[in-house]
């Protein structure tokens, strides 16, 4: 299934923290230079998330989450 959207990972990362699926970058200051682009930095309270398993794993437990 093809996604052009985020935002069903993002509602699956924030209900379900702790899953095979995904996991945290370290802990970083995610800000923006002086000609827009991202800047991460040490020592910060952001993180992102790193995608930790196969496209189809990942798209067939959201369909069953969704569901």
């Amino acid at each position: 299934m093809l996604r052009f959207s985020r935002g069903p990972i993002t509602v699956y990362c924030a209900v379900r923290q702790n899953n095979p699926f995904y996991k945290e970058s370290k802990k970083l200051k995610i800000g923006f230079n002086q000609n827009g682009c991202v800047k991460l930095d040490d020592g910060g309270k952001d993180c992102y998330i790193i995608q930790n398993a196969a496209d189809t794993e990942i798209e067939n437990e959201i369909d069953r989450f969704l569901k």
